[in-house]
C-alpha cells in the first residue's frame, strides 16, 4: 500500500511539471503585454479625463437639464389628467424639481459666447414656465374642489336611490307615481355628475325639474314623501349648480394647462439648443481621444495574436497527453452508466490512471443509486398525477353551483368576458337570454324550501340539457334566477332557443299549485348586441333584464325581446 501511494505521487507531480511550465510561460507572457497596456491605457486616461472634465460632464448635465424641464411638464400634464379620474389632492408644481432644476443650471457656465447667447436664451424662458406652473396648480386646485363636492352629492344621491328602492322592494308596499317620479328625477341628476357638455346638461336639469314639479303638484302626499320631495328639490338644484362650476373649470384648466405646455416647449427647446452646442464641442475632444484608442486597440491586437498563439500550443500538448486519455476514460465511464461493464482503463503513472482505478470503486455506488433514483422518480410521478387530477376537481367545483350542477354565477363571468373580447375581435353579435322561474318564492311558500331546491334542481337540468345542443352556456345567476349565452347570435335567432326553453320546462310538468296553469313555468328576456369598446357586458345584462321585466309584466311564461 505504501509503493502504491508514492507511485501515484510521483505520477502527479509528472503532469503537474508540464502543466506548471506551459502556464508559467503564458502568464509570463501575459504580465508583459498587461503592463504594455496599462502604460497605453494611462495615457489615454489623462486624456479622457480631460475629455469628460471639460466637455462630457457640462455634456451631461445640459442633457439633464433638458430632462428635467420635460418631466416637470409631463408632470403638469398628469395632474391634469388625474382630476378626470381622482378626486384626491394632486399638485401641478413639485418643488423638489425644481429646486434640482435650479441647482443644475447653476451648474452652467459658458466658455464662450456662443453658449453665453444659449443660456440667455434659456433663462428668458425659465420664469415665465414657473409662473405658469403656479397658475395652473391654483386652477387644478379649484377643479379638486368642485370634484370633491361632485363625490359627496353622489353619496347622497346613492343614499336616496337606495332608501327608494326598499320602499319599493317592501313586500306591504304598492308601486307608487311618486317613488317611480323620484327614482327618474335622482337618475337624472346622477346622470348629470359625468355629464361633460353643457348641452347635455340643461337637458337632464330639465328633465328633473319637470319631474320634480309633477311630484309638488301631486295631491295626497305624506309627510314621508313631502320631506323627501323637499330634500330631492335640494339635493337636485346643488348637483346641476356645481355640474356646471366643473364644467367651467375644467375648461379653465385645459386653457392653463395649454398655456403651460407652450412655454415647455420653449424651455425644452432652449434647453436642448444649448445640449447640442456642447455636444458638438464633446465631439470635437472626442475624435482627439479616438485617435488614442486606435492606437492602444492595435497594440492589444498584437499582443492578442502572440497571446493567441500560446495557448493554442499549450492547448495541443494538453490534448494529447491529457484530453484523449480522459474522453476515452468518459466513455468507458458512459458505458458504464449505459449499462455496459467495459474495461475501465488503468494502465500508466498518472492521475488519469488513479481516477480510473478510483471509479471502480463508484460504479458500485452508481448502480444503487440509479436505482433509488428510478424509484423516487416513480414516486414523484404518481404524486404530480394526483395533484393533477385534485387540481382538476377543483377547478370543476369552483365553476359549478353546489345545488343545481350547472355552471355558476363565476363560470357565466368568465365566458361572459370571454364571448364579449370574442365578439370586439370578431365584429360578432352575442345574445343574452335572463330565464326566471314564475312564481317561485309562491313555491317556497307552499311546498316549503326543500320542495324548492328540488324544483330548482329538476329545472336547470331541464334547461342545461336543451342548451347542450347550441356552442353557448347556461349558468345560475342567483336565486331562480339562470342565464343563457349564445355567441354568434342576435335576438331573432335566439328567440327559437327561447321558446325551446319555455317548452321544454312545460313539458317537465313539475306541478304548482300556486300557479295559474296548475305547472312550473318559466320568463325570459332576450336581449344581443354588437360588442365594442364603447360598450360594457353591463349594457346588455341590463337590456335582457327589461325584457325580462316586460315578459313578466305581460302575464309571464312566455319570451320577450328587448
Amino acid at each position: 500500500m505504501t509503493s502504491v501511494s508514492g507511485h501515484q505521487t510521483k505520477a502527479r507531480r509528472g503532469l503537474g511539471l508540464y502543466l506548471m511550465l506551459i502556464l508559467a510561460g503564458v502568464m509570463g507572457f501575459y504580465l508583459l503585454t498587461t503592463w504594455h497596456s496599462i502604460q497605453a491605457l494611462r495615457e489615454q486616461s489623462r486624456e479622457f479625463s480631460n475629455l469628460s472634465g471639460t466637455h462630457f460632464e457640462r455634456t451631461m448635465t445640459a442633457a439633464e437639464l433638458s430632462r428635467d424641464a420635460e418631466v416637470i411638464a409631463a408632470q403638469a400634464l398628469e395632474s391634469l389628467l388625474g382630476t378626470r379620474r381622482t378626486t384626491s389632492d394632486i399638485s401641478a408644481l413639485d418643488n423638489s424639481l425644481l429646486q434640482i432644476y435650479q441647482n443644475i443650471r447653476q451648474q452652467l457656465i459658458a466658455n464662450d459666447e456662443q453658449e453665453q447667447q444659449e443660456l440667455d436664451k434659456l433663462d428668458r424662458w425659465q420664469q415665465p414656465y414657473f409662473d405658469s406652473l403656479q397658475q395652473l396648480e391654483s386652477k387644478l386646485q379649484q377643479e379638486q374642489g368642485h370634484l370633491q363636492q361632485q363625490q359627496q352629492q353622489l353619496n347622497q344621491l346613492i343614499q336616496e336611490i337606495q332608501t327608494l328602492e326598499q320602499r319599493l322592494l317592501n313586500a306591504d308596499a304598492q308601486p307608487s307615481l311618486f317613488n317611480s317620479y323620484a327614482l327618474a328625477a335622482l337618475s337624472y341628476s346622477a346622470a348629470a355628475l359625468n355629464t361633460e357638455r353643457r348641452g347635455q346638461l340643461s337637458h337632464l336639469e330639465q328633465r328633473t325639474q319637470t319631474l320634480l314639479d309633477t311630484l309638488s303638484k301631486e295631491s295626497g302626499l305624506n309627510s314621508t314623501q313631502q320631506n323627501t320631495l323637499n330634500r330631492l328639490k335640494q339635493l337636485s338644484q346643488s348637483v346641476f349648480k356645481n355640474a356646471q362650476q366643473t364644467l367651467v373649470s375644467q375648461r379653465v384648466s385645459l386653457a392653463s394647462a395649454r398655456e403651460t405646455r407652450l412655454y415647455a416647449q420653449k424651455l425644452a427647446a432652449s434647453s436642448y439648443s444649448y445640449f447640442l452646442t456642447l455636444q458638438q464641442n464633446a465631439r470635437d475632444a472626442a475624435r482627439i481621444h479616438q485617435r488614442l484608442v486606435t492606437e492602444t486597440q492595435k497594440m492589444i491586437g498584437l499582443f492578442s495574436v502572440i497571446f493567441i498563439v500560446l495557448v493554442v500550443l499549450g492547448v495541443l500538448y494538453v490534448r494529447k497527453k491529457i484530453i484523449k486519455r480522459l474522453d476515452h476514460l468518459h466513455q468507458v465511464m458512459m458505458s458504464h452508466v449505459a449499462g455496459y461493464t467495459p474495461k475501465i482503463p488503468t494502465e500508466g503513472n498518472d492521475e488519469i490512471s488513479a481516477m480510473g482505478e478510483a471509479f471502480e470503486v463508484f460504479v458500485t455506488a452508481r448502480q444503487r443509486a440509479e436505482q433509488e433514483l428510478i424509484s423516487a422518480r416513480l414516486e414523484a410521478e404518481q404524486a404530480n398525477e394526483q395533484l393533477k387530477q385534485l387540481n382538476q376537481q377543483l377547478q370543476i367545483l369552483s365553476e359549478t353551483d353546489t345545488l343545481t350542477q350547472v355552471a355558476n354565477r363565476r363560470r357565466f363571468e368568465q365566458a361572459f368576458d370571454h364571448y364579449w373580447q370574442q365578439g370586439i375581435e370578431q365584429r360578432t353579435k352575442l345574445c343574452l337570454i335572463i330565464i326566471d322561474i314564475d312564481k317561485f318564492k309562491d313555491y317556497n311558500d307552499h311546498y316549503g324550501h326543500h320542495a324548492g331546491d328540488h324544483c330548482l334542481i329538476k329545472v336547470a337540468q331541464t334547461l342545461n340539457k336543451t342548451m347542450q345542443q347550441y356552442n353557448g352556456i347556461l349558468a345560475r345567476f342567483g336565486g331562480e334566477e339562470f342565464v343563457a349565452l349564445l355567441p354568434n347570435m342576435d335576438s331573432h335567432q335566439g328567440q327559437p332557443i327561447a321558446e325551446q326553453l319555455l317548452q321544454a320546462t312545460r313539458a317537465a310538468q313539475i306541478t304548482h299549485e300556486q300557479s295559474p296553469e296548475g305547472i312550473v313555468t318559466i320568463s325570459l328576456g332576450i336581449a344581443s348586441c354588437q360588442p365594442d369598446n364603447n360598450s360594457q357586458p353591463f349594457d346588455l345584462l341590463q337590456k335582457a333584464d327589461k325584457a325580462l321585466y316586460q315578459a313578466k309584466h305581460n302575464g309571464r311564461a312566455r319570451a320577450e325581446i328587448a
